[in-house]
């Protein structure tokens, strides 16, 4: 039952993410989930941890051990995220899809010469 008063914990964060350079977010969110989801959203991959900057510590803690988000405030977090493939691996993949394409081209093709075999010879009686 909250008071009239409740307000979602309002943050302003500076997001270190691999493949992206650092990049401020301004979220309002209720717990780690939403955080989490946020930051899904606004990197568009999912996130496989996120390290949260603790004052007290002066070092990034799992937000797994971070007891509570603090009510509101500036918050820096780095996220491990599932990364982006690299444009090698892109073209890998590319290249080798390429390859399976013509070789089933080519397969089918194979299997239509000895569909029209059959289709042109004549009806034997079983």
């Amino acid at each position: 039952f909250f008071s009239t008063g409740h307000v979602m914990p309002h943050f302003v964060l500076l997001v270190e993410a691999k493949g992206f350079s650092p990049f401020r977010m301004e979220v309002d969110v209720n717990d780690f989930e939403e955080l989490i989801d946020a930051l899904e959203k606004r990197i568009g991959l999912p996130v496989q941890q996120v390290l949260y900057y603790d004052l007290d510590f002066q070092e990034y803690l799992p937000l797994e051990e971070v007891e509570e988000l603090p009510l509101s405030g500036k918050a820096k977090v780095k996220v491990k995220s599932e990364t982006l493939p690299t444009l090698r691996e892109l073209q890998q993949t590319i290249s080798c899809l390429q390859q399976q394409l013509v070789a089933s081209q080519e397969e089918c093709q194979c299997l239509r010469a000895q569909l029209q075999w059959w289709e042109q010879k004549p009806q034997q009686q079983q």
